[in-house]
């Protein structure tokens, strides 16, 4: 389906239920609140470590302790499990090892993520903090690993995804209105539809390699952005980027090209603020 009939088709509804018939329509909001979650940890030190000593807060406020530890490696990013159980919780205090030597972290939930999950990290930042408590000379930690592909998409292609994507906005805001009767039901359902269309169109243009899943996981991920519910880092955009590539490879683990196409997602919501 070509663009001009994905617009011609969004801009349909767009009149009709923007009109005073059904009321137009109004901005929502939504807020988060600190809580215990299940602990999913995230090892982005670059080598491999051993949590051991292990001692979580749960729900209820009460400190437990576990036998063992967890062994991640290098990128790995899983639920912590006692059994076939996530262990749930609201603070984490455990040594971190290496084969540099073991140094004790502490982690307090600051919130849940947009799955409910509490995330933790080791980044290479942790990592030489780390050494340095250990007196050994820390690695240099460099802003960013990204360097971009050959076969990326080009800066011209990416201001057109752009237009494209917010052009969706519009239908985006009218798919979350509740539906006031038969035939606006209709009509939401296919602004719904052409929101989805118009998204999907920009990410293949950009990223054509890009799986079906990881298609598939990058609208959501849009569509987060589009009605105010992406809840990144606003003053910071290293910071905002690498958030954003960890909601992606929640979609999907092995998701090749998360940090282009973060770069992407990050300026459709530098624009939407």
């Amino acid at each position: 389906m070509s663009t001009t009939t994905l617009f011609r088709r969004l801009f349909v509804a767009i009149a009709l239920l923007a009109s005073p018939a059904f009321g137009g329509f109004a901005p929502s909001a939504s807020a988060q609140t600190s809580q215990a979650g299940p602990i999913a940890f995230r090892n982005d030190s670059g080598r491999a470590i051993r949590l051991t000593n292990v001692v979580y807060t749960d729900a209820s406020g009460t400190e437990r302790r576990l036998e063992g530890g967890y062994d991640l490696k290098a990128g790995a990013y899983t639920y912590l499990l006692v059994g076939d159980d996530k262990i749930v919780g609201k603070k984490f205090v455990c040594d971190v090892a290496t084969d540099d030597g073991a140094t004790n972290w502490i982690w307090n939930a600051a919130g849940l993520d947009a799955n409910g999950n509490v995330i933790l990290q080791f980044t290479e930042g942790n990592f030489a903090s780390h050494l340095k408590t250990l007196g050994k000379t820390p690695p240099v930690v460099r802003a960013s690993n990204f360097t971009p592909r050959a076969d990326g998409p080009s800066e011209e292609q990416v201001k057109k995804g752009l237009v494209k994507i917010l052009g969706a906005a519009v239908a985006n805001a009218i798919a979350q209105k509740e539906p006031d009767g038969f035939l606006e039901a209709i009509l939401i359902e296919a602004a719904r539809k052409a929101r989805d269309e118009v998204i999907e169109s920009a990410i293949g243009d950009l990223f054509p390699q890009l799986s079906a899943t990881e298609k598939a996981g990058t609208r959501r991920v849009i569509a987060l952005s589009l009605d105010g519910r992406l809840t990144v880092d606003r003053f910071n955009a290293e910071t905002a980027r690498e958030q954003i590539i960890e909601l992606l490879r929640r979609e999907d683990r092995e998701f090749g090209r998360a940090a282009e196409v973060a770069d992407f997602i990050g300026q459709v919501h530098r624009s939407r603020r």
